[in-house]
């Protein structure tokens, strides 16, 4: 565990040294990429790891109630490449009344069943109030500080059935450490119905009618452009090119070339180049029975470390290498590695599978017409991790919106390893 980690975490001031069951905790998310409408899934695997007379252990423990409500999970958010952190403050402990209700035989909220030597599962979501305080493109880690488990006994949930648990005099602990890390985004495509849905069922119960919604509305590939292009704009266009073999375990190239279409009297073009080349401007397609099926990776995408408490930073349009300068049909072509950077292929890809990429085109948020020695004195904010949209001047000064159009598929085959 990290050293600015340890100082959160809770020691276990034992002073009864009676001997009781000892038990560790261990955490898995489904994803390193969270989305911030949507659902977000924790496996919690609890470890008797010894028990004296070696017994079985049934103990009350809610992820919910005694972690996220009792303020025992610690959100911390990263602030820098340095691994530097701050802990956010999250909404003091809530009080929950639990009732002490018999137990069944069978499932039981909150309640495990431990043998020595064994571990039990639970999956649940994050709980919301945690999640409503992460903002976009920022990387997080929630820690347990570990605790106190006061409601256990030895034996099992049948040899219990009918009986209500009661708090022992003896309390186990789970120890601290356990953590899990993420990266938040917000999703490309909102749903409409986000707002009222969630002032009408709530924020969790949004997150899962959101993601019912996104389940039975795949968007085609490739999308379908509706964007009709502002004649009073320049005319930018974006193609794909690479290899149309790719072997497991290799390199993916994919080379994207943006193409200024005007006449040779038309004036140059300068443009800030983060929506055009922004992750989320490359969508992923798979080709099933003939047809094209829209590829989801969450797993994509990680944003790494990024400072972003810093000031804005100012720089010079004519210099920065976020921003390109064209003359009237001029090309300008970068190459990135989408497979070994980004991680782009789901993990059950199959020897023989035919995949293709596509850029989905959107608004430019900065342009202007003249070229670089135009614009030697031009200079624009952007954010202090300075890869993200023009901060000023807003709304690109009132110029036209210049939109690029969905590009062609570059499709590819994915081979075995060579």
């Amino acid at each position: 565990m990290e050293e600015a980690l340890k100082k959160h975490v809770k020691t276990w001031d034992n002073t009864d040294q009676t001997e009781v069951p000892q038990l560790h905790l261990s955490l898995k998310r489904d994803s390193d990429i969270l989305s911030l409408t949507l659902p977000y899934t924790i496996q919690f695997d609890i470890y008797l790891e010894s028990s004296p007379g070696n017994k079985p252990v049934i103990i009350k423990w809610n992820p919910y109630i005694q972690g996220f409500a009792s303020g025992d999970f610690l959100l911390l958010r990263h602030i820098d490449k340095e691994n530097h952190i701050v802990l956010i403050d999250c909404p003091s402990a809530l009080k929950v009344n639990e009732n002490a209700l018999p137990i069944r035989a069978g499932h039981n909220d909150g309640l495990w069943d431990l043998s020595p030597g064994k571990s039990a599962t639970l999956r649940v979501t994050i709980h919301e109030r945690y999640q409503k305080l992460l903002e976009p493109h920022k990387s997080y880690t929630v820690l347990w500080r570990g605790g106190p488990i006061t409601t256990w006994d030895y034996g099992t949930i049948a040899e219990h059935a009918g009986q209500v648990l009661q708090p022992n005099e003896h309390s186990l602990w789970l120890p601290g450490g356990p953590l899990f890390s993420f990266t938040t985004r917000f999703e490309s495509r909102p749903w409409p119905m986000r707002h009222e849905r969630e002032a009408a069922v709530g924020f969790k119960r949004a997150n899962l009618e959101e993601q019912q919604w996104r389940s039975l509305n795949i968007p085609p590939f490739p999308p379908v452009d509706k964007r009709d292009r502002n004649p009073n704009a320049p005319k930018l266009t974006v193609s794909l090119s690479g290899a149309r073999d790719f072997h497991k375990g290799g390199r993916l190239p994919v080379t994207t070339t943006v193409t200024y279409e005007a006449e040779p009297t038309a004036r140059p073009i300068t443009f800030h180049t983060f929506d055009i080349l922004d992750l989320y401007s490359y969508e992923l397609g798979r080709l099933r029975n003939g047809k094209w099926e829209s590829v989801e990776n969450y797993n994509s995408g990680c944003t790494g470390w990024r400072i972003v408490d810093d000031p804005d930073v100012t720089v010079n349009v004519s210099t920065h290498k976020s921003f390109i300068s064209l003359a009237p049909g001029g090309t300008w072509t970068t190459e990135d590695n989408m497979e070994d950077d980004w991680g782009w292929l789901p993990d059950d890809v199959e020897d023989g599978e035919t995949f293709g990429f596509v850029h989905i085109g959107g608004e430019v948020d900065w342009w202007d017409y003249g070229s670089a020695e135009d614009h030697a004195d031009t200079t624009v904010d952007l954010p202090c991790f300075v890869w993200g949209p023009v901060l000023r001047p807003a709304h690109n000064d009132g110029r036209p919106k210049l939109y690029v159009p969905v590009s062609k598929v570059l499709e590819f085959k994915v081979l075995g390893k060579k």
